[in-house]
């Protein structure tokens, strides 16, 4: 009840992916933490649940879950010891193909639905929800550039528009030729 007190408090905040994900989070921690009376609550059931929760997850989504676990106790000024141990941090090393890899999977997709989404992520940077939230009238031709202003996540209602990831996310690009 707790966390989806938290939850549902944060629902006209935050972006609808985010809540959708709290939710997914709050389903698949083990009911033998979410059925727990308040008072049983401490560091130790906390503790169980999160390594219950990290089974055939990485270590980024059971950080997540204890962050919301945290978020919701403290929000509701409960006073539970949050000092547990998570899974080491996993360094994700980013790979840019190259330009001759770039050309292979554009040779790939020529005259698909997805060339054009996979030219303006490869040489504008776009996001896939930024891609997806594009329309006509965000184009301008004649000046050579695109607004990014909105983007396309999937939240509890299915795909739902919304305001880019950040105030920075919302800009102007040069359409290269």
């Amino acid at each position: 009840e707790v966390i989806s007190s938290y939850i549902k408090s944060k629902e006209n905040i935050l972006s609808p992916s985010t809540i959708f994900n709290y939710n997914s989070i709050l389903r698949n921690l083990p009911r033998t933490f979410t059925a727990l009376p308040l008072v049983a609550v401490d560091q130790k059931a906390i503790q169980l649940a999160i390594n219950a929760y990290t089974i055939g997850r990485s270590p980024k989504s059971t950080r997540n879950a204890s962050a919301l676990i945290t978020s919701s106790f403290k929000q509701a000024a409960l006073d539970v010891n949050m000092n547990i141990s998570l899974p080491q941090k996993v360094k994700n090393e980013i790979r840019i193909p190259t330009e001759k890899e770039v050309q292979a999977i554009l040779g790939h997709v020529k005259d698909t639905a997805y060339e054009v989404p996979i030219i303006l992520a490869a040489y504008m940077g776009l996001r896939r929800s930024e891609i997806c939230a594009l329309r006509w009238q965000d184009i301008d031709l004649d000046k050579g550039v695109l607004h990014v202003h909105s983007a396309v996540v999937f939240g509890e209602q299915g795909f739902e528009e919304k305001t880019t990831k950040s105030v920075s996310g919302d800009r102007v690009l040069s359409i290269p030729a």
